[in-house]
């Protein structure tokens, strides 16, 4: 998913970010987890874009992706202390409950 910081926002306006959220409630199993990890961005986007808790768990009733086009999020962005390639920092976005208002 692309994401764009509002024009306005104290830091990084205009600015855009590229997000990864997984359709699925838990990773695939592996030998040091068998159970499989859960996918928190899974449970945190789907409630940041205002699904209810019940339609998360259960999977039913999620908002359709022609409605949440343009959704504003409220979203935490967080700049790694590591490089990843030649000097740019890596960022991670943290999905968090959508905003009041307009």
């Amino acid at each position: 998913m692309q994401l764009r910081v509002i024009d306005g926002a104290p830091v990084g306006a205009g600015r855009i970010l590229f997000a990864m959220v997984p359709l699925f409630q838990r990773w695939a199993p592996t030998q040091k987890n068998p159970a499989g990890a859960v996918a928190s961005d899974f449970f945190n986007f789907f409630l940041a874009v205002g699904a209810t808790k019940e339609a998360v768990t259960t999977g039913k009733g999620l908002p359709l992706l022609e409605e949440l086009g343009g959704t504003r999020l409220g979203i935490g962005v967080r700049v790694q202390d590591h490089f990843k390639n030649a000097g740019e920092k890596e960022n991670s976005v943290n999905f968090l409950p959508r905003p009041q208002g307009p």
